[in-house]
C-alpha cells in the first residue's frame, strides 16, 4: 500500500457501532474531527493505532476517553509532535478506559501518568511502550516497579530514558520470572549495557548472601553437633555401649 492510499480516511458509513477495532498508523490526514467523530460510533472500540498521526493531539483522544470505555489497547506513539499528547487526555484514557497495552512513545508524558496508570490499570497491564518519553524519569517506571504494580507486565519499551537506578527494573524482572511471566525488555544501548551489569551486581550479592548463610549454618550445625555427639556417647554408655570417636 502507498502513502497516498495509507493517507486515505475511511467512509464514516463503514464506522458503526459494531467496529472494535481501527488502525490508521502513518495517516497524515486525520485531524482531532475526524478521531472524534469515528470515536463516537464507536462506542464498542477496543483496539486503537493511530502511531505516527502526528496531527491528533489531547482533543480527540480526550474523546476517545469519554466515548470508548471498553478500549483496551491504544497506540499513539509518535516521532514529532510530542508535546501535542500529553497526561492531560491519557489520564482520562486509563481512568476511564480498560487499558492492557499501551504505546505512548515519543510523548509528552510525566511520571504523574505511570503513577495513574499503576494505580488504576496495574493489576490487568501487560505491555507498556514508552520509548523517548522525554519527561520521564526513576520517580516514574523505577518506583513503580519497585513497588511491584504491574504483576501481569510482559512487555516493557523503554529506549532512550533518562533513568539513573535501573535495579528495580531487574529486580521486576526477576520477580515476574518467578510468577512464571515471560518477561521482555527492550532498552537503548546504553541502557541494555547498565540493566546488564545491574543484573551481574545483584546475582554477586546473592551468591555472597547465600555463601553466608552456608557458613553461619555449618558454624551453628558444628558446634550442635559437637553437643549432640556427647549425649548420644552418654547414652549408649547407660546402654553398656561406649563408642570410639
Amino acid at each position: 500500500m502507498s502513502q497516498d492510499q495509507q493517507d486515505i480516511l475511511p467512509e464514516l458509513s463503514l464506522i458503526t457501532a459494531k467496529l472494535e477495532k481501527f488502525t490508521i498508523p502513518g495517516n497524515r490526514t486525520i485531524r482531532d474531527s475526524n478521531l472524534i467523530e469515528i470515536t463516537q460510533r464507536c462506542p464498542n472500540l477496543k483496539c486503537l493505532d493511530i502511531r505516527a498521526c502526528e496531527y491528533l493531539t489531547d482533543v480527540s483522544l480526550y474523546q476517545v476517553a469519554l466515548h470508548c470505555p471498553q478500549l483496551t489497547s491504544l497506540n499513539c506513539g509518535r516521532h514529532v509532535r510530542g508535546d501535542s499528547i500529553t497526561d492531560k487526555s491519557l489520564r482520562a484514557i486509563v481512568t476511564n478506559c480498560q487499558i492492557t497495552t499501551l504505546g505512548v512513545a515519543g510523548c509528552g508524558i510525566t511520571d504523574r501518568l505511570i503513577w495513574d496508570l499503576a494505580i488504576h490499570r496495574g493489576e490487568d497491564l501487560e505491555r507498556l511502550s514508552i520509548n523517548n518519553c522525554w519527561r520521564l524519569n526513576d520517580i516514574g517506571i523505577c518506583e513503580v516497579l519497585r513497588h511491584d504494580m504491574f504483576k501481569k507486565l510482559s512487555v516493557l519499551e523503554i529506549r532512550n530514558l533518562k533513568l539513573e537506578n535501573v535495579a528495580p527494573i531487574v529486580e521486576f524482572k526477576k520477580r515476574q520470572i518467578k510468577r512464571n511471566v515471560s518477561m521482555l525488555i527492550e532498552a537503548c544501548e546504553n541502557l541494555e549495557s547498565r540493566l546488564k551489569k545491574t543484573e551481574k551486581e545483584i546475582d554477586l550479592e546473592i551468591s555472597n548472601r547465600i555463601l553466608r548463610d552456608i557458613v553461619e549454618w555449618l558454624n551453628d550445625d558444628e558446634d550442635n553437633g559437637d553437643e549432640n555427639y556427647r549425649t548420644f556417647l552418654m547414652n549408649r554408655r547407660r546402654q553398656g555401649q561406649v563408642y570410639v570417636r
